[in-house]
């Protein structure tokens, strides 16, 4: 379970402020005990999300979605939250991502570094 401090969603809050959906999703990070796999799953299930047309089981929604997003983290290559934030929100590959998914996809991937994530993808 990816999980992320308190410090750190503060940090987070800091960078993404001009963006009400991210606010919000860091909103429900907390509300999930940190969690940011359980938070990815409410919101997910509240856009109307199920785990037959997302996630196969093994892989959490948070990392479903992240996957999907795979190309265009990689095409971008940041390791700014607002920047991997706004690229997500206008590239993302399918039209019915939720902006608070993003923003937590965005805080996923940079935790990980993109380098280190898009390098993943390679082996």
């Amino acid at each position: 379970m990816t999980t992320i401090t308190p410090e750190e969603i503060a940090l987070f809050r800091s960078q993404l402020t001009s963006y009400p959906e991210a606010l919000a999703a860091l909103d429900k990070v907390e509300a999930c005990n940190n969690s940011l796999e359980d938070a990815a799953q409410e919101l997910a299930i509240q856009a109307g999300y199920t785990r037959s047309t997302l996630a196969p089981p093994e892989l959490s929604y948070l990392d479903k979605l992240t996957e999907l997003a795979r190309d265009v983290i990689c095409s971008k290559y940041t390791d700014n939250v607002v920047e991997l934030f706004k690229e997500l929100r206008e590239y993302i590959p399918f039209p019915t991502f939720p902006t608070s998914l993003a923003a937590l996809v965005a805080i996923k991937v940079t935790q990980i570094g993109v380098k280190q994530f898009c390098e993943l993808s390679k082996s």
